[in-house]
């Protein structure tokens, strides 16, 4: 070990912190409950907004093909007749 100035001491303290955890982790037993919640919030919106952004897109893309036909239809009422 070198002396309280060098790396040494600082290196002994933090694996002595470390042991305060458990033997299996680095992570404590609250750290990992924050981390499933978070994971299965996370994968949560992920899912709905997922699947309404899929199911939404699919409706606008209707839309917009009937936009464009209604577009087209009055395009070619509104052209005037070419006498």
């Amino acid at each position: 070990m070198q002396d309280k100035r060098g790396h040494g001491a600082r290196n002994e303290q933090v694996f002595l912190k470390m042991q305060e955890y458990d033997s299996w982790s680095i992570m404590s037993k609250k750290d990992i409950s924050n981390l499933a919640i978070s994971l299965l919030w996370y994968t949560h919106l992920v899912l709905v907004f997922g699947v309404n952004i899929r199911t939404r897109g699919c409706c606008i893309w209707k839309r917009y093909q009937y936009y464009r036909l209604a577009v087209a239809a009055a395009n070619l009422s509104i052209k005037p007749s070419q006498n």
